[in-house]
């Protein structure tokens, strides 16, 4: 079930439908906002399926490539190696479907290795005949240039709250269920199927937040020892880099930003708008203990906090300058 993107399917729609399929097209937009799921659609027009299941990619014999799991800790690596890439090369060169069409899908490809990604624009320059390749992207931005301007760009934006919790409703989800899901989800249909269907999410959400307003509640000092319980120890039994936590660091931040926004809303007499209802006695009290100005930067270093993450920057000292400035 696709929620929202309804331009973006007719484009690719139409597309196929001309034979004018691009060789390679680049798809950038929020982490959980559909990408890959307009991609498995398209994958299923390329198959000649009336209606893609959900798990084409992997059902089918489409080349799907994502960050493999550490051998270790069981968590995703940190990038996509050249090996992965190699293999693309080797796949396009020598596989095709009953149509003749080959079909790439790289997920979260602005975790390429330098390596890797200097590979696949090699790939890319000189592209195997009836073949197409499709990269998922948070930020292109992240992406070599070169490889940007290879690709057809589709950007996909923030689905409305509304049209996410009619597509929940049509599930079977009751109303009240539904538009909160849809709410906390922050215009991402991907994110609210996953609070939806696995309840660890939804348990993680409330419990993220619940320690964001105890941080906002605590002195500085008891700030810094709630940071460290969360980090702790590394898997390797040290206080590393935290490679295997950095994916549940981005939805730490994720839940930290759209509660600020709710506070700055409740600060600018826009109560009625705030996602986190279920905590809106909470965003009440601070927005009266800060400055709009105050929450705005917050926001900003929040970002910039999620950009430092995918860099080799120690995560802890990314949140220890965070709490300073709360």
């Amino acid at each position: 079930m696709i929620i929202g993107h309804a331009k973006q399917l007719d484009f690719l729609r139409k597309s196929w439908e001309e034979k004018h399929i691009s060789h390679a097209y680049l798809f950038v937009g929020p982490h959980g906002v559909g990408k890959r799921r307009v991609a498995t659609e398209l994958a299923g027009w390329v198959l000649g399926k009336k209606e893609a299941p959900e798990d084409l990619a992997r059902e089918f014999q489409i080349c799907y490539v994502e960050r493999e799991p550490n051998k270790k800790t069981g968590k995703k690596n940190k990038d996509i190696s050249i090996d992965q890439i190699h293999a693309v090369r080797n796949y396009l060169s020598h596989h095709s479907f009953l149509n003749n069409h080959k079909l790439v899908i790289i997920d979260e490809a602005e975790f390429m290795s330098r390596s890797a990604g200097n590979a696949l624009l090699k790939t890319l320059e000189e592209p195997a005949p009836q073949s197409t390749t499709i990269l998922l992207a948070d930020d292109e931005k992240r992406l070599l240039p070169t490889i940007v301007s290879r690709c057809q760009l589709l950007r996909f934006y923030p689905v409305a709250t509304t049209e996410i919790a009619e597509a929940l409703k049509r599930l079977g989800v009751k109303k009240e269920e539904a538009e909160n899901l849809a709410r906390l989800s922050h215009h991402r249909p991907g994110r609210a199927l996953e609070l939806w269907q696995e309840t660890a999410e939804l348990e993680f959400y409330n419990t993220e937040a619940k320690k964001f307003f105890n941080l906002l509640d605590n002195s500085l000092g008891k700030r810094f020892k709630e940071l460290s319980k969360f980090f702790g120890k590394s898997e390797s039994g040290d206080h590393g880099d935290h490679i295997e936590k950095r994916d549940e660091l981005v939805k730490v931040l994720n839940i930290w930003q759209g509660l600020w926004r709710d506070i700055m809303l409740c600060r600018s007499e826009a109560g009625e708008l705030i996602d986190n209802a279920s905590f809106a006695d909470k965003i009440k009290i601070q927005s009266q203990k800060r400055g709009a100005r105050a929450m705005a930067k917050s926001i900003q270093e929040i970002e910039e906090a999620k950009k430092l993450l995918h860099q080799n920057i120690h995560p802890r000292l990314i949140f220890e300058n965070l709490i300073v400035n709360f």
